[in-house]
């Protein structure tokens, strides 16, 4: 069984899929300054959320190795998909893998926010 994995899975690929975009087809004007930074910690508290939930589940429980193994492989992925950008025309960018970190921290602290509310329900 598949268990959790295809969302995760799915929104690991959305987030590649935008980074393919050129340069040139990206809106010229944001909302505000260094909104792309909004959007990279949305992307990634999702992914984090998601993977932590997936890498939780596989390791039978045990929480804290998989948000240690989210936060490390959720910024690989970040570092590596700033790289993937540079092929087409775009710039990669630290402070978007920073980002990227916010994000996966976020998210990681949102499941577990939820985990212990449910456990304190007695859910």
């Amino acid at each position: 069984m598949l268990g959790r994995w295809p969302a995760t899975a799915l929104c690991a690929a959305a987030i590649l899929s935008v980074s393919r975009i050129p340069r040139t087809d990206l809106p010229s004007r944001m909302l505000f300054p260094h909104a792309d930074k909004a959007v990279h910690v949305g992307e990634y508290l999702l992914l984090g959320g998601l993977l932590v939930r997936s890498l939780s589940h596989e390791l039978s429980g045990n929480f804290l190795l998989a948000a240690i193994i989210t936060i490390i492989a959720g910024t690989v992925f970040g570092a590596l998909d700033e790289w993937h950008q540079s092929f087409t025309g775009r710039v990669p960018d630290a402070w978007d893998v920073a980002a990227d970190l916010v994000g996966l921290i976020a998210g990681t602290t949102c499941v577990a926010a939820i985990r212990w509310w449910r456990k304190t329900r007695g859910q």
